[in-house]
């Protein structure tokens, strides 16, 4: 086995050689662990290996889902021979893009909001997760999250 240097360039190593089932597998667990690890330090709280990779695995259900309903042509990959595609740009040069969305968990009275800002080169600046109380639509909460990270 060799030495790793930065757990960044592994990743995406491991990623680019994986099929799309493996990579959403590992997403769900990264977002897992991540998550878990923002509820012990922020709220002291500690959630089982089990909660964890069910609640990440349910936030990525409803996500696909909200898009399917949402998106019904999306396509995720670029593929040259699709048309109408829809594709992330960056902004124009001198410029920020806020990008952001929100999980609603109906019946549970709370909403997750994630907000990415990115430059006009694409590259990540900042983002922000939080969770929020309360029943909205999906405008409201997508609409709280862009209040959020412009204050």
């Amino acid at each position: 086995m060799s030495d790793v240097e930065y757990a960044s360039s592994w990743l995406l190593d491991v990623i680019n050689k994986e099929n799309a089932d493996n990579i959403q597998k590992m997403a769900i667990v990264l977002s897992g662990i991540w998550f878990s690890r923002n509820k012990k330090n922020w709220e002291g709280k500690i959630i089982s290996p089990a909660i964890t990779i069910n609640l990440s695995s349910r936030q990525v259900h409803d996500w696909q889902e909200a898009n399917r309903w949402r998106y019904p042509g999306l396509v995720y990959a670029v593929d040259p021979s699709k048309e109408n595609q829809v594709v992330w740009r960056p902004p124009l040069q001198g410029q920020y893009k806020l990008n952001v969305d929100a999980s609603l968990y109906k019946g549970e009275g709370m909403f997750t909001l994630g907000m990415v800002l990115r430059n006009d080169a694409g590259v990540f600046v900042m983002g922000k997760v939080m969770k929020v109380a309360g029943e909205v639509s999906v405008m409201k909460a997508e609409a709280k999250g862009m209040l959020e990270a412009i204050q």
